[in-house]
């Protein structure tokens, strides 16, 4: 073995031993990423919970009202509510798409594939659409050639990864009077 996969080999075990990794995993099973640390079952800090939310809501049988777990943002009064006024599934439908939309999200933050300025104009449109700002719908009209011609790839990345951190850390959201 050469001094460099010498070296290679061990930098790999001291990234694992730092960031938790386990022997089996050396990055996170659904975003990718080695950036945050491993918690469990291959998942990094950011995609675990969101996975184990999943994994919850995905177990709801609105038949059964013991399989119906608290998860935020959803209390046991806005379940009992949701069940008396029939709209269980609207919400489970409503939490298991907001949980999918951001494990998707993760995915594209750690990608390493280049970013145009489409991207981030239409990540711009989501924040002003998420923010219900309708006037700006013309605002980031030609924002992918600004972008584009002003900017190298990696300080695209850099305000691509911004943009997504925005969308991500946003809250879960169930509007229980809108719903019902």
């Amino acid at each position: 073995m050469s001094l460099l996969a010498k070296r290679q080999s061990y930098y790999q075990k001291c990234k694992r031993e730092i960031m938790n990794w386990s022997r089996y995993y050396d990055k996170c099973t659904h975003c990718g990423t080695e950036e945050w640390k491993h918690i469990g079952k291959g998942f990094c800090k950011k995609c675990y919970p969101l996975m184990k939310k999943l994994e919850i809501i995905e177990k709801w049988d609105t038949s059964n009202i013991s399989s119906l777990k608290v998860v935020k943002p959803i209390n046991i009064k806005a379940i009992t509510l949701l069940i008396k006024s029939n709209k269980i599934e609207n919400a489970k439908e409503s939490l298991l798409k907001q949980i999918r939309s951001q494990l998707h999200l993760y995915k594209i933050y750690n990608s390493d594939d280049t970013v145009d300025g489409i991207k981030i104009e239409n990540l711009f449109y989501s924040i002003s659409r998420i923010t219900n700002n309708l006037s700006t719908s013309n605002v980031f009209r030609e924002a992918a050639n600004r972008y584009n011609y002003n900017f190298n790839n990696d300080q695209r990345r850099i305000i691509c990864k911004d943009l997504l951190m925005i969308l991500i850390n946003r809250r879960f959201y169930l509007n229980i009077w809108q719903d019902v």
